[in-house]
């Protein structure tokens, strides 16, 4: 409801008549009637000045600057829809930046949601400042949802003129309105070009319907704006708003002050100042603490943090003592104002300058020490079904919480402003207690990039339990239910990364769609992996991959998630083995080398499996499995040990020319290592597989390693661990014979070289 944000009077105001003859006197000396209208908007008359300026000009011929001052004018007024097409027509020419932060404000009004962010990111673009508003139309989804309230138009009592700020008293209801009242002298606000407001009572019947409306009764009511009431508890003592007699010098305009009134004898009496106000500021909207002793108003009084704030005074000793400020928590860039304090000291207001649904949005807050108003650190938008993309403000309610009224210029009222009671089902207390779905975003400090698969655990302070524990997922995210006014302990960790460990309040987690946390990236080279069904390219979820650094043999596993990803931080200077296994697939082993440098620090693989075509079998086929016969097997006697660094020659495991398949001979001798590696649960092994000289090196390199994967996985198939078996291929390097390229040897000395033998690594 902009045209209350300033509420001041300006001068330009006169009887009918005397209006008329000033109107003929200005068409002599202004014929084309354009510095009338610019006087007008200059005194804050804007509805009037808006009609002039439409007069007097075609719309051809007017200079951006006044169609913005039209557009502002509407935009004052609460008419969004007019002020949004005006906006439209000089929006590209203007070079005010808040004048594109009004064309967002609006448009979000009037429902364009993503126009409305598009020119709030240009406004921001100039003005860098730090307005809140929301960066993505999800959002508005993310509001609380008030399911058991209903929200009714108090159509008994609105009109056509601006009805609000509605409050309980003597078995009816006190409201402000421009209804108009049957005065000697007819007076006009050029502001909104309608009457002045007063004060009216409404009684209530037993079916909460109003009759009997009529103005308050006593001194309250005078030539100018009068209302937004507060009223003590014991309905003896009233704060109103009211303009002072005195006028700015520059503006010619008139303020508001804070008056107090008795109820004596069935009558107000006569107002009294308060003493905390000002001739060249507004302070108004008043709201009486239920004990009497603290006052809360909206005043744009110079120290503020935007248009108009929020502020407080207690009474001691029967005076107010200064203003103090309620701080950021609650007070913003844009205009905070009509706050109302309920029985247990929470305090709703409206604003335009938290992120809300469209014009203004009423909020709540609270503070954590109930006697120190500097700790208001807890604010919230109370949601709908009280608030709309369009002005919703004067929330008022009951002792108890389950009914009170709300003011709109939403859809289907009957006026510019309409009163509205809200009640909840089964006369329950409004629930404020708010949980919120977070999401917690891990990003690299450096690369600003989000960091998949770190693990992140959410506690309460001071409570027991872990709220949330989890990984990251591939946009760094990770969804907590956060619960309002709370402090949360945040820890997280990732290979490669320093750890975060801090403290975060409820309020910032609840802040926006998502709150960013940035790790300190440890020096490496980061390894993005995707773990995919080679037949149906498909992601596997829940593969075991194991990372093993051949400078070290240091072995590092991790599982893939439900993309089938993966990462991560590799040592300089170093080669890896990349294996990954899982049951009913083949394992498949990948290399990556940072021994030389590359271009960015992070390296890419692509891991793709095959699904078994054998069942898998839980016992080897070996004619004896004790530990004997497997020691006499290997090592030609039962009685020697196996020790870590021998190396085992497989006996009759061969392959044919130029293939890498396990031959049917070759199956006895690898269930030889299948019973041995059941003996011996700890061991570890590396298989090393060897080509003969026939073909290029390089192809045989790569040869070894099939083959040595192929009998990796074969033995993986009989129910060994993965993490126990490593696979390398030496190609044609270490030959066992004569048989280098360029001799000629028969074929079974060729076949003598085509071999696989075990390297232990562990035994315990």
């Amino acid at each position: 409801m902009n045209r209350y944000i300033t509420l001041v009077l300006t001068v330009v105001f006169c009887f009918v008549n005397v209006l008329l003859f000033a109107q003929k006197e200005d068409t002599k000396k202004d014929p084309t009637g354009w510095k009338k209208a610019d006087k007008l908007y200059q005194q804050q008359g804007y509805m009037a000045s808006a009609s002039k300026y439409q007069m007097k000009q075609s719309t051809e011929d007017m200079k951006p600057e006044v169609m913005v001052r039209i557009a502002n004018s509407y935009r004052l007024n609460g008419e969004a829809e007019l002020a949004e097409y005006w906006y439209a027509k000089c929006i590209n020419q203007s070079t005010n930046p808040e004048d594109k932060l009004h064309y967002a404000e609006v448009l979000q009004s009037t429902g364009k949601c993503e126009d409305a962010i598009r020119w709030f990111n240009e406004y921001q673009k100039v003005a860098k400042s730090d307005r809140e508003f929301i960066s993505d139309c999800s959002e508005l989804s993310t509001f609380k949802e008030h399911k058991n309230v209903a929200v009714e138009n108090l159509k008994t009592l609105n009109t056509k003129h601006l009805d609000y700020s509605a409050v309980s008293h003597d078995g009816g209801i006190v409201f402000t309105s421009t209804r108009g009242m049957q005065k000697i002298r007819k007076m006009t606000d050029n502001w909104t070009k309608s009457n002045f407001s007063d004060v009216f009572f409404a009684k209530l019947n037993d079916d909460g319907k109003v009759e009997n409306i009529s103005p308050i009764e006593g001194g309250i009511n005078k030539k100018y704006h009068d209302g937004v009431t507060s009223i003590s508890k014991s309905g003896t003592l009233m704060f109103f708003s009211r303009n002072n007699k005195k006028k700015k010098k520059k503006s010619k305009s008139i303020n508001l002050k804070i008056y107090s009134s008795i109820f004596v004898d069935g009558m107000w009496t006569d107002a009294t100042d308060i003493g905390i106000n000002g001739d060249d500021f507004a302070t108004c909207h008043p709201s009486l603490s239920a004990d009497g002793t603290l006052l809360y108003f909206a005043s744009d009084r110079p120290g503020g943090y935007g248009g108009m704030d929020i502020y407080v005074v207690e009474n001691k000793n029967g005076e107010w003592t200064q203003p103090h400020n309620l701080g950021p928590t609650i007070n913003s860039s844009g205009n905070d104002i009509f706050p109302f304090v309920n029985d247990e000291g929470i305090l709703f207001f409206s604003s335009n300058g938290h992120k809300g649904m469209g014009g203004l949005d009423v909020f709540y807050a609270e503070k954590s020490s109930m006697f120190d108003e500097g700790t208001w650190d807890v604010r919230r938008n109370l949601g709908t079904p009280f608030n709309t993309k369009k002005d919703d403000f004067g929330f008022y309610s009951n002792g108890n919480m389950t009914k009170g009224f709300l003011t709109s210029n939403r859809f289907g009222g009957k006026g510019g402003d309409d009163i509205y009671t809200w009640k909840s089902d089964n006369n329950k207390p409004l629930e404020l207690t708010e949980t919120k779905t977070s999401y917690l975003m891990v990003m690299d400090s450096e690369t600003n990039s989000p960091v998949r698969n770190a693990i992140m655990k959410i506690e309460i302070v001071d409570d027991k339990g872990t709220l949330t524990e989890g990984k990251t997922d591939v946009k760094g995210l990770v969804e907590a239910t956060i619960e309002a006014g709370k402090v949360y302990k945040v820890t997280i960790e990732k290979e490669g990364f320093m750890p975060i460990e801090k403290e975060v309040s409820a309020a910032e987690l609840m802040g926006g769609i998502s709150y960013s946390i940035e790790m300190e990236k440890v020096k490496c080279v980061e390894l993005f992996g995707t773990v995919i069904n080679e037949k149906y390219s498909k992601a596997i979820p829940n593969t075991t991959v194991t990372l093993v650094n051949k400078c070290n043999g240091e072995k590092t596993v991790v599982t893939t998630q439900a993309d089938g990803s993966f990462d991560f931080c590799l040592e300089s200077g170093c080669d890896f083995d990349v294996i990954a296994s899982k049951d009913n697939f083949m394992a498949t082993e990948s290399k990556v080398s940072t021994l030389e440098p590359s271009e960015g620090n992070m390296k890419e693989i692509k891991i793709e499996m095959l699904p078994l075509n054998q069942p898998v079998k839980s016992d080897p086929v070996v004619k004896s499995d004790s530990p004997a016969e497997v020691k006499k097997h290997f090592l030609g006697d039962e009685n020697s040990s196996f020790h870590v660094g021998q190396v085992l020659t497989l006996k009759n495991i061969y392959y044919d020319f130029n293939k890498s398949n396990i031959r049917p001979d070759a199956q006895v001798e690898l269930d030889y290592i299948v019973t041995m590696m059941k003996e011996f649960s700890n061991m570890e092994i590396t298989l090393i597989s060897h080509t003969d000289s026939r073909g290029k090196t390089n192809y045989n390199k790569k040869l070894s390693e099939k083959r040595a994967i192929s009998a990796r996985q074969y033995i993986i198939s009989r129910g060994i661990a993965p993490n126990r078996i490593i696979a390398s291929g030496y190609g044609e390097s270490a030959l066992k014979n004569d048989c280098e390229d360029g001799v000629n040897c028969p074929d079974e000395k060729h076949q003598a070289n085509r071999r696989t033998e075990i390297l232990i690594n562990k035994m315990n």
